[in-house]
């Protein structure tokens, strides 16, 4: 599996939150100076900065491929009057699924319980529903950073099976 198309897919669905309180309002982002997964935090910014990574654990069968994924978010603070940011950053990551009544906890934000949508691929690779699996906020010098953790799995069959 290739995780820049998990990455792609994740900012897709970041910049889809352009809901009240939402991360993005087209072409800017809110509480965020900006997300990116393929470049780091700009030396500076005046809202969190939301980067993120994607590990890929190989999981393969005869015809087929798959891999469980970690997607891992950070957000840097760069000022105290910002750590409210930090809050609805995090609360946005982890979405609405809890809140959600009669949709089976399907997020209208978020990746807790959101079935990534990957784009248009080689592999025809789908994935499965991200959960969240840990949070986690500590000072980095003069900086808050915050870290969420989801999990998921992707797959592809042979189209002969």
């Amino acid at each position: 599996m290739n995780p820049c198309v998990i990455s792609r897919a994740i900012l897709s669905r970041i910049q889809a939150d352009t809901g009240t309180g939402g991360l993005y309002s087209g072409p800017g982002y809110k509480y965020i100076t900006g997300a990116n997964y393929n470049l780091g935090a700009p030396e500076s910014f005046t809202n969190p900065y939301l980067i993120w990574e994607v590990d890929i654990i190989d999981d393969h069968a005869q015809g087929a491929m798959g891999c469980d994924f970690n997607v891992t978010f950070t957000a840097n603070e760069n000022s105290r009057s910002a750590t409210d940011n930090l809050e609805i950053v995090i609360d946005r990551l982890t979405g609405d699924s809890v809140l959600v009544t009669g949709s089976n906890g399907v997020p209208t934000y978020g990746f807790h319980n959101h079935l990534l949508v990957l784009p248009t691929n080689t592999l025809t690779a789908t994935a499965t529903q991200m959960t969240r699996v840990s949070a986690h906020i500590a000072p980095d010098g003069v900086y808050l950073v915050g870290n969420v953790v989801f999990k998921g799995r992707a797959s592809a069959s042979a189209v002969n099976l």
